[in-house]
């Protein structure tokens, strides 16, 4: 069963999920959620994962500082690099001297970290997977165009802030009915509850957004600064680290995503010879696959069986 809690990492009021196994674990799997940064969403697929190794792996998503229910920082902005530090912290303090293998997976910009958090620890980290992985900035991408547009107009976030506000201030029930109408017709019940959670309480008490990304799923408090953190990523992905790391990586594309495009998979297969790679067949998981049951169970087959391949089954399984 997961359980999410606020936990201290590093001195900041951190959101866990946890998945622990019933006896002791013959693995431990980390994970770094996407845009928003919010753990709650990925409660179906990390329990689907959890599945596939019954009971034999201890599974942990970290989120990111700032990205709470309750607004511990005070609104402080946190930047990509202070973000990465955080989870290389805890990694620190729980899993680097571990005598069991650790697993990274990381989503969307989590994929970005946890390469980082390879460089930072390269003897530690046996195997990092990146699932529709954010790793540059995309200028072929018009949906991008529009985000950066309505996060730099205070007209247009004062509008979105306006709107969620609303919503926000609608009874719970036509604000999930709201919110399944309007950005997650095939999202799960935990999805909606989420967006309800985070991204409606925290637009109602604010009527701007400030500088904010605009996910899928985000919301005031919780997205702002993702831009922030977006822009900092490098113009370039880091070739060599990869080329060096190739048996230790692995990603996974979707079909129409336009933070890990195709496009990214062709340098990847061009530049990277040899590293591991998959697409997803289906139109119906998308990036936010996590907000589905079809596609957390889908892309948590696949984290599975890629796992299994780099230890085997007998080294894990009971």
């Amino acid at each position: 069963m997961a359980v999410c809690r606020v936990e201290s990492v590093c001195g900041h009021a951190t959101e866990l999920l946890e998945l622990k196994p019933y006896s002791m674990p013959r693995l431990h799997i980390v994970f770094v959620p996407g845009n928003p940064g919010i753990v709650g969403f990925y409660k179906d697929y990390l329990a689907a994962l959890s599945k596939h190794f019954e009971g034999a792996a201890s599974i942990t998503a970290i989120g990111h500082i700032a990205h709470t229910a309750h607004d511990y920082e005070k609104g402080k902005k946190f930047s990509l690099q202070q973000q990465i530090d955080h989870k290389a912290g805890f990694l620190e303090e729980r899993y680097i001297n571990s005598d069991l293998p650790t697993v990274l997976v990381g989503h969307s910009i989590g994929a970005y970290i946890i390469l980082e958090l390879l460089k930072r620890f390269p003897n530690k980290l046996q195997c990092v997977i990146g699932l529709h992985p954010f790793l540059k900035t995309n200028p072929d991408s018009l949906k991008q165009a529009v985000l950066k547009a309505i996060c730099e107009s205070s007209l247009m976030r004062a509008t979105v802030s306006s709107l969620a506000g609303l919503l926000g201030h609608s009874p719970a029930w036509i604000s999930r009915r709201l919110v399944k109408a309007v950005v997650g017709r095939a999202w799960g019940p935990c999805a909606v509850d989420t967006t309800c959670k985070y991204l409606l309480r925290f637009l109602t008490r604010t009527s701007e957004l400030h500088g904010c990304q605009l996910h899928v799923h985000g919301d005031d408090r919780v997205c702002k600064g993702l831009l922030f953190l977006i822009m900092q990523l490098k113009e370039e992905v880091d070739w060599d680290f990869l080329r060096e790391n190739h048996r230790r990586v692995c990603f996974l594309f979707g079909i129409d995503d336009h933070w890990g495009p195709l496009s990214l998979l062709e340098q990847v297969h061009e530049r990277v010879p040899g590293l591991k790679t998959a697409v997803v067949q289906s139109e119906d998981i998308t990036h936010d696959f996590c907000c589905t049951k079809p596609g957390s169970e889908w892309v948590a087959r696949f984290t599975a069986e890629r796992i299994k391949e780099v230890f085997g089954d007998d080294s894990i399984q009971k």
